[in-house]
């Protein structure tokens, strides 16, 4: 069993949660800094910044862009086990997961979306809040309004539909009131 290796990213004025599931075997000590993860580089085309620093991702330029946007960064999992050594998020085993709704109620807020990477964490949100499967839900948490929406997964493994990633995630931050150079 592999504990989370480090702790959330809640901006004092977060309006959107990125959930992801939990960090790959390859990470670099944050959110999506393995090699193959999409993420950063689709956030250095949508804000037209550099968070790389030569090979490596730049984990305070990332973080400083993140508070500027008020953009929060966490996984469902907590503490996981995986089927064959494999970071991919079919071979997860959740054995204890994030508390969704107490997170927003006490640690963000502000938020008003909840921006879930990929179909398996959204899996696991509508089933914290029993919603049946659909494109997106809105719940009501400490009398805010809360969507909830799935995007592509930022994996390596959806490279080649790159451009398409990097249109989802610009709508969708743009719809949430992130602002967009």
């Amino acid at each position: 069993m592999e504990t989370h290796p480090f702790s959330p990213f809640f901006p004092d004025d977060a309006k959107v949660l990125i959930l992801g599931t939990f960090p790959s075997l390859d990470h670099r000590g944050f959110y999506y800094t393995s090699p193959k993860n999409l993420m950063w580089p689709i956030f250095e085309k949508i804000f037209n910044k550099t968070l790389s620093c030569g090979v490596n991702w730049d984990i305070c330029a990332i973080k400083n862009l993140c508070e500027q946007k008020g953009i929060a960064l966490c996984d469902v999992g907590l503490i996981i086990g995986r089927k064959n050594g494999s970071s991919s998020d079919k071979n997860l085993i959740y054995a204890q997961e994030l508390d969704l709704k107490k997170m927003l109620s006490e640690y963000l807020p502000k938020c008003t979306m909840v921006l879930c990477t990929g179909e398996d964490v959204y899996k696991h949100v509508s089933k914290q809040f029993g919603v049946n499967k659909q494109d997106s839900f809105v719940m009501t948490i400490n009398n805010r309004e809360v969507t909830f929406v799935e995007a592509y997964s930022t994996s390596g493994r959806n490279n080649p539909i790159f451009q398409k990633v990097l249109d989802d995630y610009h709508t969708k931050l743009s719809s949430a009131g992130v602002v967009i150079p």
